[in-house]
Order: C-alpha cells, then sequence, then structure tokens
C-alpha cells in the first residue's frame, strides 16, 4: 500500500492525527483546587499523531491490546470524536458498527430501542415496522420484545444490536464500514455462525472496511492489511499475516 502513489484513489485519509482525553483526579480537595489553581486532571494522548491513506474498496485490520486506541481511532473517523490535532479525510458514506451496544438506552425495550435506534440512523417508521420482525427473529428476542434493555444480559444486548445495524446497512449503501470489536457477538454456535456469515457478505460488497478487534484469525481471513496500534501511536504495518505474528511475538515474549 504506497502512499505516495498519486495514481492510489484515497477512501479514508488521516494525517498526523491526535485525540486527548482528560483524567480527573478525585483526592485533591474542593478548597485546596479553589484556592491554589490546583488542575485535578491530566491529558491522556489516546492517539498520537496518526497517519493512514487507505485506498477504496480496502479491507483493514486494527489490532493492538485494550486501550491501545483502535476504538477511539475508528470513531475519530466516523465523526463521533472530533480529532484535537491534524486532520480527518473520508470519502463517502461512514457507517459506523461498534458491538458494545452503541446508542441503544437501557431504560427503552428493545422493541422501542428498535424504533429508537434506526430513527437514529433516518429510516422512517413504516421501513421499521416491515423490518422489526426480521431484527427481533435473527437476535433471538421475541420472548424479551417488551423487556427493558437493563434487564437483559450482556449477550443479548450485543445480539440485538448486531441484528439491528447488520439489518440496516445494506438499505444505506455505505463506502465506508467501520466495525469496532462487532466480532464479539453473544449468543450460541448457531447465532456466532449466520452473523459472521452476514458480516462476510457485508465485507465482500465492495466498501472500504476496517475491522478493530482481538479476533485475530478473522482479521487474517479478511484483511490484507493491518495496523497495529500500540499506546496511540502506529508501531508496525502491513500484511495481516505479518504483522500479526510480530504481535503475537510480542505477547509471548
Amino acid at each position: 500500500m504506497d502512499t505516495h502513489d498519486t495514481q492510489f484513489e484515497a477512501s479514508v485519509v488521516l494525517h498526523k492525527v491526535s485525540k486527548h482525553f482528560s483524567r480527573e483526579y478525585t483526592s485533591s480537595s474542593f478548597l485546596r483546587r479553589l484556592v491554589s489553581g490546583y488542575q485535578n486532571y491530566s491529558q491522556i494522548k489516546v492517539l498520537d499523531e496518526v497517519s493512514m491513506r487507505i485506498g477504496k474498496g480496502k479491507i483493514i485490520g486494527i489490532i493492538g491490546d485494550n486501550g491501545s486506541g483502535k476504538s477511539t481511532l475508528l470513531r475519530t473517523i466516523a465523526g463521533v470524536y472530533r480529532a484535537d490535532s491534524g486532520s480527518v479525510f473520508t470519502y463517502g458514506k461512514v457507517i459506523y458498527l461498534s458491538g458494545a451496544g452503541y446508542g441503544l438506552k437501557d431504560k427503552l425495550t428493545v422493541r422501542e430501542n428498535i424504533y429508537y435506534v434506526c430513527g437514529l440512523m433516518g429510516f422512517s417508521r413504516r421501513f421499521i415496522d416491515a423490518k422489526l420482525y426480521t431484527i427481533v427473529s435473527f437476535c433471538g428476542l421475541w420472548d424479551f420484545v417488551d423487556v427493558k434493555c437493563y434487564q437483559l444480559s450482556r449477550g443479548m444486548i450485543s445480539r440485538l444490536n448486531f441484528s439491528i445495524a447488520i439489518h440496516c446497512l445494506a438499505h444505506q449503501n455505505p463506502d465506508i464500514i467501520l466495525l469496532d470489536e462487532a466480532l464479539f457477538i453473544g449468543g450460541d454456535a448457531f447465532f456466532r455462525r449466520e452473523a459472521l456469515a452476514k458480516l462476510s457478505y457485508l465485507i465482500s460488497c465492495g466498501a472500504t472496511v476496517f475491522i478493530a478487534s482481538h479476533n485475530l484469525g478473522f482479521i487474517r481471513r479478511y484483511c490484507s492489511w493491518t495496523f497495529w496500534l500500540d499506546k496511540g501511536k502506529i508501531k508496525m504495518k502491513g500484511k495481516s499475516r505479518e504483522v500479526i505474528c510480530a504481535y503475537l511475538a510480542r505477547l509471548s515474549e
């Protein structure tokens, strides 16, 4: 992947992108802060001058330990977060899919969450009415369709979130798909197999795809190119097999 090729038609371009979050300390008293002006927080650099230029139709893996910046990177590309410095350019329609139940509301029922999340994605009530049966059936939650989400297990939430997203993506014709730990799917072996089959189909449709995951086997299978993030920096990039081997070798040291 030659980032200097003038014939290279880019889909996603990042140039020295950095992102900070504040870490607050609670041990300092309010009076101390008030009198001295003492700041009880520090800045954590989650992304540190990350640069990449990805061509259209490429399938890119993002690997790294927990806290390495994988989710922050994808959310910055998606526009969920705004970079503190550097520039982010995306060309086409971007869809972000997280396996963590992103966007679901605890105090809404399964049915209400489907209407809520699909509505946020821009779908009409008529469309949601038509998709409701398919979405609930796929995630196997008909017995819980009027149960509030805070009463569901983490696996049920993951299945619901995945089912909503995967059944709506095909109707949005995305140019860029960001899969943030979307492979951590709750449920039995049959559900995981069906879910991975749908993901595989989505990946094969020609969009530019980023997959951030600990599922190295899936990344090795589908991603021709992988970035290894470490403490917000790109530690290594290259062919997926080579990067994954280096990552695993480091873990075994």
